[in-house]
């Protein structure tokens, strides 16, 4: 464990002349490296997934919109239909 004594406390880390941290030895800047490699493949593989959401959103508006379209015609040819059997039912009485 970094920065921590034999009892596991968490120590200060060791400061310079400036009051910054000391120079990152070879093991850290190794761990860095590899964080820094990791981070940007998570960075691409999330620019996919937000690709591909913005395709999903589309393709659900889309249907949004058909499903709307054939409520509204659907309602018309009920209003048609009641109509038309009650025309019906009037004049063949």
């Amino acid at each position: 464990m970094r920065n921590c004594n034999e009892a596991g406390a968490l120590q200060e880390p060791a400061r310079n002349r400036d009051g910054g941290i000391g120079a990152v030895t070879p093991e850290e800047r190794d761990r860095l490296a590899r964080l820094e490699a990791t981070v940007a493949g998570q960075q691409k593989w999330l620019e996919d997934i937000d690709k591909k959401l913005d395709e999903l959103l589309a393709a659900a508006n889309m249907g949004k919109g058909a499903w709307w379209i054939l409520l509204r015609v659907g309602g018309v040819l009920v209003v048609l239909g009641g109509g038309a059997a009650w025309l019906i039912d009037k004049v063949w009485k």
